[in-house]
């Protein structure tokens, strides 16, 4: 069950970043 959690985390986190940088991309497109 813990794995499961800290999988899903782990998931979510990369989700996070990945969405990050494509927002930092457009702003930077923007400029």
């Amino acid at each position: 069950m813990l794995e499961l959690l800290s999988f899903i985390m782990l998931i979510v986190r990369q989700l996070f970043y990945i969405l990050g940088v494509l927002a930092f991309g457009k702003y930077l497109l923007k400029k």
